[in-house]
């Protein structure tokens, strides 16, 4: 609680007080220039200011290392270390690619590999996918329309 005092009779001012607009020593009204003393400590005429924010303390410290979770029995094929936790996936593979590769990351070393093909390179492996994946799609997409074109075409030669 601030405890500031009254222009008037120079007696202690708590914020409430302040709030209420009188001294309750002297029982004068305090005018808005003394109100913005009182709390602020600025006086009339200059800009008050903000006192300046301190953080309140974490309740929880964060952690220094993180979790590390065992996978059930792969090992990193660099180090050979059983903490695993799943890798970034991109989002031109779609479920198919991820039905085909699992990525995976070594928290040990931080080695990235396919769990399927541990010893194989992941990012070689992902381009490959992501080729055969959307080639595939694609020649489907150029099927159907030239399907689409090609029963137009036979459905206007036959007059």
């Amino acid at each position: 609680m601030a405890i500031d005092h009254c222009p008037h009779c120079n007696a202690p001012l708590p914020a409430t007080e302040t709030a209420a607009k009188f001294c309750p020593s002297c029982g004068k009204t305090l005018s808005g220039g003394a109100i913005v003393e009182a709390v602020t400590g600025a006086k009339p005429g200059e800009i008050p200011t903000l006192k300046e924010y301190v953080e309140p303390p974490r309740e929880h410290e964060p952690r220094s290392e993180p979790r590390r979770r065992r996978s059930s029995g792969r090992e990193c094929p660099e180090c050979g270390s059983p903490y695993l936790r799943p890798g970034p996936w991109p989002w031109y593979l779609g479920t198919v690619g991820a039905m085909l590769c699992r990525a995976m990351v070594c928290d040990e070393c931080g080695h990235d590999f396919d769990a399927k093909k541990p010893h194989a390179n992941l990012a070689t492996r992902k381009r490959n996918l992501a080729l055969v994946i959307n080639g595939i799609g694609l020649l489907g997409i150029v099927a159907i329309i030239g399907g689409l074109a090609l029963w137009i075409w036979f459905l206007m030669t036959q007059r």
